[in-house]
């Protein structure tokens, strides 16, 4: 089976324009497929887009922000009540139209801020809830817990204290009447005046020398300065100045998709009602792992411009069975409310990074549960895990692409417009995405693919014959030590790099044992080994790391506070390398370069007890 977490696939859009939800910055994380979409609108379409969001997830047609019918309006918890175009795929006798790519049952609260101590939302998503917390509001009061801060927090404001202009077009306006039409800082006009002021003069300066002339960028604003030395702005530039302006973003809330892989989809479709009561059990236990760790490793906020613990997540859950093509594809869309509370107990905003840094180790994490809740519910037996990835034993290929219809548009698009980077086939994705279907009914659907399945030779008999196959091999202190000597190898976790954490244990741990630990028993036996001999940990100042996100001086560490190790054999080849260097090239002694990077990685190793002071580390 593979890993929980699969293909990247972004909610809400397409959208009706002017308010719906747009995916402002998506990431593919790793070789997972890792879904982590930061969910955003426009300052003016915040609410527009929030019941977008709620009525995608909760299946009702395309949400106008009124209640779904069958549901009561109310925050907090509520009774699982199905509305009709969401009936559940396992009645045979439904005469609901099923409504692709929708929720099968009600949406369930995660997160510490759902919880009696906090929000007190108990376990059913409420949909005027979930609507609210999306908007920073409190869930049951819809009081304004989170303000918009920066310049999306500054637009929205400035609709309701934009000053009256003058008639008179020939009229200066002073730069907070400029800041408040343009929903800006005062202080960044005062900037952008200055800086435009100079480029001015040096054009000027151009045009007289013949020199080039720079050119003018985008963002500018022609100003004078009165009598008194303040900067003023002639009417007919501040709204220019205004109007130019895009519209800032919001962010509302961030989406993790967790998705099995298709032969545990196939196995749905196909299988006993026993199998599929298994499959969901081990789907919410999977999720749960995967959700309780991006929770206590990849949920931060800022204060004071650092990074710190973020508490009371808020977050709604939703199970959907198939793709927007009508096949089987079991995968669940987590979505992260935009807030959390700072250890003063203060309402912040969340910091993403975290979440796109641990997104992939959460994956790995949700699949190793997921294998073991399966292997132990129905005996069926995993392929060895590649980068997190595996599925059942004796679901072939053929079976597997049968309803992959979607992954066949979106690879034979790519290969077509010449798409090979992951952010191309997004795109490819995007073009490829069919229409929902609202007219197929569930039995209906649930025929079609059992169709499908046997005319590929995976019937009732090949379902039979997937379970019962798992030995199921109990864990001993020999597999233990088996584990420590592979982690420490030139094939453990630093096969790929000289330096790494705990994610990149845990991802190897978790791979290694495959189907025999779950998602707790895998944190213990990472954290074992890294306080052993085996490993060095490394004093990293710099955060240099191979994530981060941006581009440019606004490029930034998804995980500038991970500690950082490495093995006593990577350190034995590094002084190696070291020593060789300076025999054949005798020069004083300089810090070694990444290949292709100006910045220095310079390591020193943190001595333990009983060790000698910290030693230089230099790795190529």
């Amino acid at each position: 089976m593979s890993t929980l977490i699969s293909y990247f696939r972004p909610i809400g859009v397409p959208m009706p324009k002017g308010g719906g939800p747009q995916v402002v910055d998506a990431k593919r994380i790793g070789p997972m497929h890792v879904g982590v979409t930061v969910l955003g609108a426009g300052s003016s379409g915040a609410t527009r887009a929030a019941n977008n969001i709620v009525g995608y997830l909760e299946g009702s047609s395309q949400n106008t922000g009124q209640p779904i019918e069958g549901r009561r309006s109310q925050p907090g918890s509520q009774p699982a009540v199905v509305p009709p175009e969401v009936a559940s795929l396992r009645s045979t006798n439904s005469t609901g139209g099923y409504y692709a790519d929708s929720a099968e049952t009600a949406g369930k609260w995660r997160g510490a801020g759902t919880s009696a101590e906090h929000f007190d939302l108990g376990t059913d998503v409420g949909t005027e809830a979930f609507r609210r917390v999306l908007l920073g509001q409190d869930p049951h009061t819809g009081e304004q817990l989170l303000e918009a801060n920066g310049s999306s927090g500054r637009a929205r404001g400035a609709r309701d204290r934009t000053p009256s202009l003058s008639t008179d077009p020939d009229s200066l306006l002073a730069t907070t009447q400029v800041a408040g039409i343009a929903g800006v800082d005062d202080s960044y006009i005062r900037r952008l005046a200055n800086k435009t002021a100079k480029l001015r003069a040096e054009q000027a300066t151009a045009v007289t020398e013949g020199s080039p002339i720079a050119k003018t960028p985008k963002s500018y604003l022609d100003a004078t300065k009165d009598e008194r030395g303040r900067w003023v702005v002639a009417q007919p530039e501040a709204e220019r100045f205004a109007a130019d302006r895009k519209e800032p973003q919001m962010m509302l809330g961030f989406d993790i998709t967790w998705s099995a892989p298709k032969s545990v989809s196939a196995l749905y479709a196909q299988g006993s009602g026993k199998d599929r009561q298994a499959i969901d059990e081990s789907i919410e236990a999977a999720v749960a792992a995967g959700m309780n760790y991006i929770e206590r490793e990849g949920f931060h906020v800022r204060r004071n411009g650092n990074q710190e613990v973020a508490n009371n997540m808020v977050a709604a859950s939703y199970r959907h069975n198939s793709n927007r093509a009508l096949e089987p594809q079991l995968h669940e869309h987590v979505v992260v409310a935009n807030m959390a509370t700072n250890s003063l107990g203060e309402t912040r905003a969340v910091d993403a990074r975290g979440l796109f840094a641990h997104a992939t180790t959460a994956g790995y994490l949700a699949g190793a549960e997921m294998r073991t809740q399966l292997a132990n519910r129905l005996g069926v037996a995993w392929a060895t895990p590649y980068k997190g990835l595996a599925d059942i034993e004796g679901v072939d290929r053929d079976t597997i692409m049968a309803i992959s219809s979607r992954r066949q548009d979106v690879l034979s698009l790519s290969e077509e417009m010449g798409f090979f980077t992951a952010n191309a086939r997004q795109k490819a994705a995007l073009a490829t995405r069919p229409g929902k279907d609202h007219s197929v009914e569930a039995s209906e659907l649930q025929q079609r693919w059992r169709e499908v399945l046997n005319e590929v030779g995976f019937d009732v008999q090949a379902v039979n014959g997937l379970r019962d196959r798992n030995d199921l091999r109990l864990w001993s202190p020999t597999d233990t030590d088996q584990l420590f000597v592979h982690l420490g190898s030139h094939r453990g976790v630093t096969e790929q790099q000289a330096i790494f954490d705990r994610r990149d244990v845990l991802q190897a741990v978790a791979t290694y044992t495959n189907d025999r630990m779950n998602a707790a028993e895998i944190e213990d036996l990472a954290d074992q080994w890294l306080g052993t001999e085996a490993v060095i940990p490394l004093e990293v100042t710099d955060g240099a790391r191979r994530e981060t996100i941006g581009f440019g001086a606004a490029q930034v560490s998804l995980a500038p506070n991970e500690q950082r190790y490495t093995t006593p054999h990577m350190l034995a080849i590094e002084q190696r390398v070291t020593r060789r260097r300076h025999q054949h090239r005798p020069r004083p002694r300089q810090t070694t370069r990444r290949r292709g990077g100006n910045q220095s990685i310079e390591r020193r190793t943190r001595s333990r007890p009983g060790q000698d002071g910290a030693r230089d580390l230099h790795l190529w």
